[in-house]
């Protein structure tokens, strides 16, 4: 049922003379837009590494890019290595659910002419190419399910878009209630109703001194553990850092995941390593690269007001190494002066 009608809401309605509830299911198309569509962003995609060719392009472009020293000339340098993927894999990929669909009927077509008779070459041709289409949809579908604990190769490809499908679901923000109890009729009105949430939500109380609090804050920080914490940090760290994190978790606004980084690593070891140690060890963070993409995660399995939400920031790789690294000392070298359940936090989401 969820899977024919995607577009379903339901909805609790209070009623005045009962302690029940009215149930109202809405079942509809999707709204109305004025026709433009927003710029597709880039994301880094798992399929890409099938292809035979896929690793020497990177390394082709990687190093034929011309960069300024610093974070920023890393930053710049895969913006530039965008431009070179994306054309190349509408080129090689394109639709992997057209191009599976016209192999299963080429290949129908093919056995219905050779009923009673040996495969012939073009049947074995187009059942090879038909496997390869098959596991490249299957990686494709996975990494956008969110599902690691399923392995690749074992055609779970409508789990996969099933998992997809739910999260979309879940994850659509519309029909907004607002807290006077109207609908937000219309995508902008939802917009709206965001923007203005999180303006009351976060904008200035006023100033207080920070004194009063901190004058209550026992120190933790002895002498010898802040030596031990403001050593200068080691390639070995960068890397450790970078290999804790799951390879496919949703990338920041560049689109590159951390599986990018971590099938790179001999071509982009050096590089990554120097700009970001030259970050942890006294460095300026170049403007920019902690720009974070800002996504409305559900708090409950239907939410209907915007306060149901819960906002994350989905950072950029390279900002989030230098985080892990510091977070990683800290765990390392000590386990009194941060509550157990922030180093939790914090191992977890970086």
């Amino acid at each position: 049922f969820r899977q024919r009608y995607e577009d379903i809401r339901v909805r609790h309605i209070s009623a005045t003379e009962s302690d029940h509830c009215l149930v109202v299911t809405e079942i509809h198309g999707s709204r109305q837009t004025d026709g433009t569509r927003q710029a597709k962003q880039f994301r880094y995609e798992n399929v890409w590494q099938t292809h035979s060719d896929y690793d020497r392009l990177v390394a082709k472009t990687w190093r034929g890019i011309p960069r300024t020293p610093g974070l920023q000339g890393i930053a710049s340098a895969l913006g530039t290595l965008q431009t070179t993927l994306e054309p190349w894999s509408l080129k090689e990929f394109g639709c992997l659910a057209r191009t599976v669909r016209q192999l299963q009927q080429r290949l129908n077509r093919v056995r219905s002419q050779t009923i009673g008779t040996r495969p012939s070459d073009e049947e074995k041709s187009i059942v090879k190419k038909l496997k390869e289409a098959l596991l490249q949809e299957e990686i494709w579908t996975r990494q956008r399910s969110r599902v690691p604990w399923l392995r690749e190769g074992d055609r779970n490809t409508s789990y996969f878009q099933a998992q997809a499908a739910q999260r979309q679901r879940m994850n659509k923000i519309s029909d907004l209630r607002r807290a006077d109890g109207t609908i937000c009729a219309s995508g902008d009105e939802d917009k709206v109703e965001v923007q203005n949430f999180y303006q009351r939500l976060y904008e200035s109380q006023g100033l207080v001194d920070p004194q009063l609090l901190l004058s209550h804050v026992p120190v933790k920080v002895t002498q010898a553990m802040n030596i031990e914490l403001s050593k200068p940090y080691t390639p070995e760290e960068v890397k450790v850092a970078l290999f804790q994190m799951a390879p496919s978790k949703a990338p920041g606004v560049d689109g590159f995941t951390a599986g990018f980084y971590q099938r790179h690593w001999d071509l982009l070891g050096n590089d990554v390593t120097q700009e970001v140690l030259d970050f942890l060890n006294g460095g300026e963070l170049p403007s920019g690269l902690n720009d974070t993409s800002i996504t409305l995660i559900p708090k409950v399995r239907h939410p209907q007001s915007i306060s149901q939400y819960h906002p994350i920031a989905l950072c950029p790789v390279l900002y989030k190494i230098a985080a892990k690294a510091i977070t990683n000392r800290h765990h390392k070298k000590d386990t009194s002066v941060t509550f157990w359940a922030e180093r939790i936090f914090f191992l977890s989401y970086i």
